[in-house]
């Protein structure tokens, strides 16, 4: 007598659910000074592309807009409107 083979049942695959990623909230942390003058560089046109005072301007502006985050650190303005 021969035996029969016995079929394999085939598993079904459970469907893996797909996570949900959580968008992670951006910190507004306060810049460091470093990256302050990073900052200068990238977002300031070059001496030749605009005027000194353009310049000026858009760094003060920069060096504003990140002083005003934490109001108590805008000491820095002065530093930087010095310097540059």
């Amino acid at each position: 007598k021969k035996k029969k083979k016995k079929k394999k049942k085939k598993k079904k695959k459970k469907k893996k659910k797909k996570k949900k990623k959580k968008k992670k909230k951006k910190k507004k942390l306060f810049l460091q000074e470093s990256q302050l003058l990073i900052r200068i560089v990238h977002h300031t046109p070059s001496r030749r592309a605009c005027s000194p005072h353009k310049r000026n301007f858009l760094i003060a502006r920069l060096i504003f807009v990140t002083a005003s985050r934490k109001a108590h650190e805008s000491h820095l303005i002065y530093i930087y409107t010095s310097s540059v």
